[in-house]
């Protein structure tokens, strides 16, 4: 099987959904990653050398991008242009790295990528939707008719939440999948199990106990609720880990300034993530609450179980499914109460192992798989 991944998101640059699973794909499967940007790959590539940042290699997977020209993403008839030039690139890269005549599957995260499908003669095209796209601020309007045009094209939809699952089905209800976000159990369990396990030095220095985050902070975090933390609970170290956005970043500087309790290391990479959240008292996933973060599945409350840390979250629509298990508040004032709470009981770390388990990438992974060659065989 030859598999080519259209990706909204570099190879190193935050491990997503689309890594877990095509890492995870047969090693006889030959793949190549198309990132999004040529030119962003290669200023990360530089940042990621002076930050030590490194992803793991697989041998069947090659990572590549396309030099499109950014400036010609401005108007219609110039996107035109480059269309062409991702077909044509793309075309070039199926002929040489393909093997055998073996089937070809699309996976595709990124809508601007849509130009491709039905010309590179594959046997499947797949549109792997995550989050609300269009509900992002940064995502450009037209981009809207590539991602109606994919959900009307596309052999098959794979979707990451029930949400967005009820959303699809009210355009298309053929071929359409509900396959949710995982974790990998054992990576993140060391945090719980490995008592040899150190915390990493640049933390060390910070009391506890500690309310933690990882993952990136966008137009979704909610820094009001974040402050109310930080304000109410002055003795509790609140620490983030992730990439920062520009406008959230100028933000999160000014709250540094006036809370000395608020600690941020920025992004550190995934296979070290365990070692900082075996520091966290616990855990929290402070998102607003909006159509954006209905739709999403957040990969990181399995990491949290999976760590055996307690979570507190707003209420969100996905995780309703674990409100016996977790902190689901419904309004600030719940949120707070809630991290009190949790830092001072005791929790059953076996129900939320036994989450993790039940959501293990292994089992995501295999529904993909099987959706993907049980279409190809039909070709």
């Amino acid at each position: 099987m030859n598999v080519v991944c259209f990706s909204d998101v570099a190879w190193n640059f935050i491990w997503q959904r689309q890594h877990h699973l095509i890492s995870r794909f047969p090693a006889e499967w030959n793949i190549l990653y198309v990132e999004p940007s040529f030119w962003k790959s290669c200023i990360l590539k530089i940042i990621n050398f002076f930050s030590q940042i490194k992803a793991p290699k697989n041998s069947n997977i090659l990572v590549t991008s396309i030099p499109t020209v950014p400036l010609f993403e401005i108007s219609k008839i110039t996107r035109r242009i480059n269309d062409k030039i991702i077909l044509q690139w793309m075309q070039s890269l199926v002929r040489t790295h393909n093997s055998d005549n073996l089937s070809l599957a699309l996976i595709i995260y990124n809508p601007r990528f849509s130009c491709v499908v039905g010309r590179l003669g594959e046997c499947l095209s797949c549109y792997d939707i995550i989050d609300d796209k269009l509900e992002f601020k940064a995502i450009p309007r037209w981009l809207e008719i590539n991602h109606k045009f994919l959900i009307d094209n596309v052999d098959l939809i794979t979707v990451s939440s029930a949400v967005l699952f009820k959303e699809i089905q009210k355009h298309r209800t053929n071929n359409v999948f509900l396959i949710g976000n995982g974790v990998e159990t054992s990576h993140f369990k060391k945090a719980l199990l490995d008592t040899q396990m150190t915390i990493p030095d640049d933390i060390r220095h910070i009391k506890f106990p500690i309310v933690g985050y990882i993952g990136s902070i966008g137009e979704w975090f909610d820094f009001k609720l974040l402050e109310d933390i930080l304000g109410m609970y002055p003795d509790v170290s609140v620490l983030l880990i992730g990439w920062v956005f520009t406008k959230q970043r100028a933000v999160l500087k000014k709250l540094q300034r006036n809370y000395k309790n608020l600690y941020f290391l920025g992004r550190r990479s995934y296979f070290m993530l365990p070692y900082y959240i075996r520091a966290f008292t616990v855990c929290i996933i402070p998102f607003r609450v909006y159509k954006l973060t209905q739709a999403v599945n957040p990969i990181k409350l399995y990491e949290y179980l999976a760590a055996g840390k307690p979570v507190v979250s707003m209420s969100l629509s996905e995780l309703y499914n674990y409100k016996d298990v977790i902190y689901l508040a419904n309004d600030y004032k719940e949120f707070l109460e809630f991290i009190q709470i949790a830092i001072h009981d005791k929790h059953e770390t076996e129900k939320f192992l036994e989450i993790a388990y039940k959501n293990d990438w292994q089992y995501k992974v295999a529904q993909m798989i099987e959706l993907i060659v049980k279409y190809c065989s039909k070709h």
